[in-house]
């Protein structure tokens, strides 16, 4: 009883065809994984499986921060934000643990996890989501997490935007 719909998220999320049980995006680059982080939670996906590609967004972000000495959490971290690729790294360990973050502050339990080798990719990080009916306590100290980190490295993810009116959660 499956159905697949070959569309852009956008157009999907505007005028879906029934109920969404499972959102899926693998290797969605920079912020097309938030793009269908964001319609899963608008379209009340039970479940979303998110396999995030690159990372640009917060990269660039963290580095223009770093440059302008405006990041708080710049001085320990300098040796990494000193090398191009050990930045890149930090971005996406940043990116997810905000996507995660963000998830469970909107109410689903989020797992990180690899789903394949290490040696077939480097790209094997999963974030997977379901929706559950998470205390109001629990919510909320997920969003001081996303809120803490956010902040320390001065960062907007477009996530806030997509979500909308979701964002912030209540």
């Amino acid at each position: 009883n499956a159905s697949f719909e070959a569309a852009s998220i956008e157009q999907y999320a505007a005028s879906p065809a029934g109920p969404v049980d499972l959102l899926l995006s693998l290797h969605a680059c920079d912020t097309a994984t938030d793009e269908a982080l964001a319609a899963g939670v608008r379209l009340g996906a039970t479940a979303i499986v998110l396999v995030p590609c690159c990372h640009q967004e917060l990269s660039d972000q963290i580095a223009a921060g770093a440059k302008a000495g405006a990041l708080p959490a710049a001085a320990r971290w300098q040796p990494a934000l000193a090398k191009g690729l050990l930045q890149h790294r930090l971005a996406d360990v940043i990116t997810d643990s905000l996507r995660a973050a963000a998830l469970e502050s909107l109410g689903y339990q989020a797992d990180v996890l690899e789903f394949v080798s290490p040696e077939a990719t480097a790209r094997n990080l999963m974030i997977r989501a379901v929706a559950t009916t998470a205390a109001a306590s629990r919510r909320r100290d997920a969003y001081a997490r996303y809120r803490a980190l956010a902040d320390e490295w001065a960062v907007v993810p477009s996530l806030e935007r997509l979500l909308g009116t979701l964002w912030p959660p209540q």
